[in-house]
């Protein structure tokens, strides 16, 4: 049971990790993308 819970702790880990990265990365598109729209956006009423 020991040995069971120590095989799968650095797979929780790495999962937990890679999932937190990939949630960085989804934000980080967000952002990128709503701030490029929201310039666009302004560049189109100003013209």
């Amino acid at each position: 049971m020991a040995l069971a819970f120590d095989l799968r702790r650095p797979i929780e880990k790495l999962d937990t990790k890679n999932i937190q990265s990939k949630a960085m990365r989804c934000i980080a598109v967000g952002s990128i993308f709503s701030s490029f729209t929201f310039i666009l956006a302004l560049v189109i009423g100003v013209l």
